[in-house]
């Protein structure tokens, strides 16, 4: 069975931090109480998994709950566990569930209720185009019928609400950039192996995930956009340019220049050179040399 991310692209897409409200229908109040909540997804395990995790509040005390979604594949279902300070204390609850459409993933599980028989669990996420998340959760009845538990509605949350700094126009930092490949599997294997970037994940055959530091890299073939080896030029920061250089090269990418000065400023040299991957993509290595301190 193909991994979550790719059975579930909705949702995976909504990987990130979201900010909303959450709404308790008070099973001992028998009142619906509303608190500002905030939610998380997160890829894990090679993208096999889904971990969501959420905060919210009841009567002005702080609750958390985690969900980790995965796969089956021999019953070719979706597995869950989930819990919260709340509404399951000291417990997980395991569910299984199955997908309503591409973009819905509904689950079930069940609670006990003594002395009477166990009542069922269900719960709902929705995400729409990427701009909002809603997530339901049901107290499902013996004899089937479904009482709404939880409500909650997020929007994604704002660069700037992160603590990242932005313009004025909303811009924070590069996070992600795409480039373009014939063969993802040949691609990954240099960017990973070659290279030495940290493996995320990879969703599909076409479609792999590294990480250049702070910066995500995203492999895929030409989808309405870009061109093999036509990509922009990435520069990497390293230091000792020519050892490095040299290693890469040895590893099994195309020398294209040897390192050499840049430019000479103020208080650093800068030293560049070129490499190709095996898509023909131009790759920059780059040094800032400072002097040594003097003595």
């Amino acid at each position: 069975m193909p991994a979550l991310a790719q059975l579930l692209p909705g949702l995976a897409a909504c990987a990130g931090r979201w900010r909303g409200t959450n709404r308790l229908h008070d099973p001992h109040t028998k009142a619906a109480e509303d608190s500002p909540s905030t939610l998380s997804i997160t890829p894990v395990v090679g993208g096999k998994f889904l971990r969501i995790e959420y905060t919210w509040a009841y009567q002005g005390a702080a609750q958390e709950g985690v969900l980790l979604v995965g796969t089956d594949p021999d019953k070719g279902e979706l597995t869950a566990h989930w819990t919260d300070t709340w509404h399951m204390d000291h417990k997980v609850m395991a569910c299984r569930g199955t997908l309503a459409n591409e973009k819905q993933l509904v689950l079930r599980g069940s609670f006990a209720v003594p002395p009477g028989p166990d009542w069922g669990w269900r719960i709902e996420l929705t995400p729409e185009e990427g701009r909002a998340l809603r997530v339901l959760m049901f107290n499902v009845s013996p004899e089937g019928v479904s009482q709404p538990a939880v409500e909650a509605t997020y929007a994604r949350e704002p660069a700037s609400a992160t603590g990242e700094v932005g313009t004025e126009r909303g811009l924070a930092d590069i996070r992600q950039i795409a480039i373009t490949v014939k063969d993802v599997g040949r691609a990954l294997a240099f960017y990973r192996d070659v290279l030495g970037l940290k493996f995320l994940f990879a969703p599909s055959p076409e479609l792999a995930f590294l990480s250049a530091g702070s910066v995500r890299l995203m492999l895929s073939p030409p989808q309405g956009a870009g061109k093999v080896g036509a990509n922009s030029i990435l520069y990497f920061r390293v230091d000792n340019i020519e050892s490095v250089h040299q290693a890469i090269v040895q590893r099994g990418a195309v020398n294209e220049r040897a390192p050499q000065l840049a430019a000479k400023m103020p208080d650093h040299e800068l030293w560049i050179s070129f490499l190709r991957d095996p898509e023909n993509n131009l790759l920059g290595l780059m040094e800032e040399r400072r002097a040594a301190p003097a003595p």
